[in-house]
């Protein structure tokens, strides 16, 4: 909730969904190859584009704060619907619920077993990394 007892909107604006959708696309791409059996170490290209994506981006969000509005229509205008709006509120506000959840079971795992959490989280990645995947996840072929 804002100061004004009103909840804090964030907006959905051109500038924001522009960068989501790069970060996610390089981001994806990379696991992709990396699948597929190809180097993902960074090179010289991934440090040079990232490294000026990040320092434009930097600047151009400062238009953001400029008033009157400099292309509003990219950095001002809400591009969620009010029916997305309610739909994103009711994600929110389950997940809020699923977190207040969470921190009851937390509380009663620690009061019942404390040794048998840390069992829990000692062997649990044990167990998921044992697992064969192959059926599910194509390894490449040398």
């Amino acid at each position: 909730m804002s100061g004004s007892g009103h909840p804090a909107v964030v907006k959905i604006t051109l500038y924001r969904l522009l960068n989501t959708t790069i970060i996610l696309g390089v981001g994806t791409a990379k696991f992709a190859l990396g699948m597929q059996g190809h180097s993902i170490s960074p090179t010289i290209l991934d440090w040079v584009l990232g490294s000026l994506y990040l320092v434009v981006t930097y600047w151009i969000g400062f238009l953001e704060d400029v008033r009157p509005p400099v292309w509003p229509w990219f950095f001002f205008e809400d591009y969620v619907t009010p029916r997305a709006r309610r739909w994103l509120s009711l994600a929110v506000e389950a997940v809020r619920s699923k977190w207040e959840d969470m921190k009851k079971w937390r509380r009663l795992l620690l009061r019942v077993g404390g040794p048998a959490v840390v069992l829990l989280i000692v062997f649990f990645p044990y167990f998921l990394f044992s697992l064969d995947l192959s059926p599910i996840v194509p390894m490449p072929s040398s």
